[in-house]
C-alpha cells in the first residue's frame, strides 16, 4: 500500500510539473541588448526569443525599473524597435511578457542598457 501511494504521488508530481508549460507560456529569453550593456546606436532593437509560436508579447520600457510603461501590446514578433526621444548617457530598463490568449502570462527579468552619447 505504501508503494502504491508513493507511485501515485510521484506520478502526480511529474504530471503537474510537466503540464505547467500548457498553462503558462515560456518566459521570453532576452537576446539584445545584453543586460547591463552599453549601446551607441540611435535606433535600438529590443530582441528576445520564445520557444512557442502561439504567444503574444507585451513590452515594458522606461528609465525607472520600478515604473516601466507598456510601449507595445499583443505583438506577435520577437523584436521591438525604439528610436528618438531617448536621452543619451542614461540607463534604460525593459522586460517582455509572453501571454496566451487565455490570459496566463510569464515575464522576463527586467534588463537594462546604458545609452551612450559619444563613442
Amino acid at each position: 500500500m505504501k508503494i502504491k501511494s508513493m507511485l501515485l504521488l510521484l506520478f502526480l508530481t511529474v504530471f503537474l510539473f510537466s503540464s505547467c508549460s500548457v498553462f503558462f507560456p515560456p518566459v521570453p529569453i532576452i537576446l539584445s541588448p545584453k543586460n547591463c550593456s552599453t549601446v551607441f546606436l540611435e535606433e535600438i532593437c529590443l530582441c528576445w526569443l520564445s520557444t512557442r509560436s502561439d504567444v503574444v508579447f507585451d513590452v515594458y520600457f522606461g528609465s525607472d525599473p520600478d515604473d516601466l510603461k507598456l510601449i507595445e501590446k499583443n505583438i506577435t514578433k520577437d523584436k521591438c524597435f525604439l528610436s528618438g526621444n531617448l536621452e543619451k548617457n542614461r540607463y534604460y530598463y525593459w522586460k517582455v511578457v509572453s501571454k496566451f490568449t487565455s490570459g496566463s502570462y510569464s515575464s522576463s527579468d527586467i534588463n537594462c542598457f546604458h545609452l551612450r552619447g559619444e563613442i
